[in-house]
């Protein structure tokens, strides 16, 4: 388990153990019978992040490094200092041999019996991430959900911040807003000055594609494309989906899936094997 100080009496049996709040903590079916999704967009903008210098990986690869940052920033954050494989593995639902070979890939090894030190482990990943320092994004589309960024990001939360939004609206248009939102055609002019790599798409899926090809005109290296339109990525711009529809339709399934094992289990056996004994 995590240790926390010499001094500390309370120790975490389970990093599933804490709770997910503005995606930060965690939660976990396995302390109730209701299945939960992580939805962290933190841990997407350190995807589109990934620095290019460090040796190829997958894209599940990236994502589990970020997700480990993240347990790791959250145990800091609670005062423990050392952590193990078998609790990281814990929290992303993965086998600690993976979670080794994940950091072993890296040059990241842990002391045998002491685990891996907390501090330590989030400089390097950090490093290997390239999320080092404030994470400046631009929001394209500031619609309902386009806002709602702005409003969680552009305080400079969680090491992002959201600098300003585009849209084609004259009624949402302010340049002189705390966060300001420019018209569009703005974009390749602004992200340049500014020095802006990475995206976020809140627009109407219609309209995503047109967007799109503006954005392939500017700077911008990478999107976050909340649209469920299908959008490609290409030697220039990286594209990372992240379709709330889709993942509503995936926690629909696994409480299917969870609720037919439960019939399964308590039906009798000829029932469940659809015979009638009659």
């Amino acid at each position: 388990m995590p240790e926390r100080g010499r001094s500390a009496k309370r120790k975490i049996t389970s990093i599933n153990a804490l709770k997910m709040v503005d995606g930060r903590e965690w939660a976990s079916s396995t302390l109730h019978p209701c299945h939960v999704l992580r939805f962290d967009v933190t841990l997407c903008f350190g995807i589109v992040y990934y620095s290019p210098m460090q040796p190829i990986m997958s894209k599940d690869v990236v994502e589990r490094l970020s997700r480990y940052r993240s347990v790791l920033l959250r145990l800091k954050s609670l005062g423990f200092v050392r952590v193990f494989s078998d609790n990281l593995a814990d929290a992303l639902g993965v086998s600690a041999s993976l979670v080794r070979k994940d950091l072993g890939l890296h040059g990241i090894h842990g002391v045998k019996r002491g685990g891996y030190n907390i501090e330590t482990l989030v400089e390097r990943l950090t490093e290997v991430l390239g999320v080092s320092g404030m994470l400046k994004i631009v929001v394209i589309g500031c619609g309902h959900i386009g806002s709602a960024l702005l409003r969680t990001y552009g305080g400079k939360r969680y090491g992002i911040n959201a600098v300003a939004g585009f849209d084609i609206n004259a009624q949402i248009i302010n340049p002189m807003a705390a966060i300001p939102i420019l018209d569009v055609h703005e974009l390749a002019t602004y992200v340049a000055t500014q020095a802006i790599d990475v995206a976020v798409l809140c627009v109407p899926e219609d309209a995503a594609a047109t967007v799109m090809e503006q954005v392939r005109t500017s700077r911008i290296r990478g999107v976050l494309n909340f649209t469920a339109a299908h959008l490609r990525s290409d030697a220039h711009c990286l594209v990372q989906p992240l379709d709330i529809r889709m993942e509503i339709e995936k926690l629909f399934c696994l409480v299917e899936m969870s609720a037919r094992r439960e019939r399964a289990e308590t039906a009798p056996e000829g029932r469940e094997r659809g015979n009638d004994d009659r």
